[in-house]
């Protein structure tokens, strides 16, 4: 993880003009790219608070030459699947 961060939703409720709250955002270095950047605690609690303000949260992981999503990254979309249940 490089360094710590911290994640805000920008939103009190659902709708922002009409619209559902909705992040993208990527759980790696960059885009496509690796290492993780949060602690799997950290993405877990960003994606519980989108979601107790129903938002929506999609995240993006990188994908292996394999087609294979590396094994780090497999372990903390799990953790945020534990913690959203």
């Amino acid at each position: 993880m490089a360094g710590t961060a911290h994640l805000e939703a920008p939103c009190a409720g659902r709708w922002i003009a009409h619209a559902q709250w909705f992040m993208l955002s990527y759980l790696g270095s960059t885009w496509g790219k690796g290492p993780v950047r949060y602690s799997d605690a950290q993405a877990a609690a960003f994606t519980t608070d989108a979601i107790a303000h129903e938002g929506v949260v999609a995240w993006d992981a990188p994908i292996q030459p394999s087609g294979l999503i590396p094994e780090d990254f497999i372990a903390q979309l799990r953790a945020i699947g534990q913690a959203v249940g």
